[in-house]
């Protein structure tokens, strides 16, 4: 069912998370002495576990790796226009990913990108620095910087390494 519905892994992801979510609170009113089996890291480890295999399904059978280089590839008039595109591309988003890092940015989705298809110029939608109440740079984020399946296909390993990770 790969790419026939945009909405389809997030209708798939929604409804696995919901079950679970059920299946939690099930669990939770069994009352079951907090001490026991230590019921509260298990259930953080399920749902850890869950999350990783609903994004390992979704992975595996609707998003392939490939197809924003598909995109761009399409895009692109020729071979010089294409390597321009992701030149460009690696470096505004080595200096994104260093930005956002020494700014404590959170909140950073796919979603917040906004990517010139023909020259590779990427603009950041949402770009701020996280303060805290005292007013100085405060913000965790579990992943420091995006590189996902389809960002990393496109680029490949020689604008990874030889763009991107120069820049930051």
């Amino acid at each position: 069912s790969r790419g026939l519905e945009a909405n389809e892994p997030l209708v798939y992801a929604h409804d696995l998370a919901s079950k679970a979510a059920n299946e939690a609170t099930l669990f939770g009113s069994l009352n079951v002495p907090e001490n026991f089996l230590n019921v509260s890291e298990n259930k953080k480890n399920a749902e850890n576990d869950a999350k990783r295999r609903i994004f390992e399904k979704i992975e595996s059978d609707f998003v392939s790796e490939n197809v924003l280089f598909d995109f761009v590839k399409s895009a692109a008039k020729d071979a010089e226009c294409l390597f321009t595109f992701k030149k460009n591309f690696a470096r505004n988003l080595g200096m994104a990913n260093l930005l956002c890092y020494l700014f404590a940015c959170g909140e950073r989705t796919p979603q917040k990108m906004v990517i010139d298809v023909k020259s590779g110029v990427t603009f950041f939608l949402d770009f701020r620095p996280g303060f805290s109440s005292l007013g100085l740079l405060e913000g965790f984020e579990e992943v420091p910087f995006r590189l996902t399946r389809n960002i990393s296909t496109l680029l490949s390993p020689f604008f990874i390494e030889g763009t991107m990770i120069p820049t930051m």
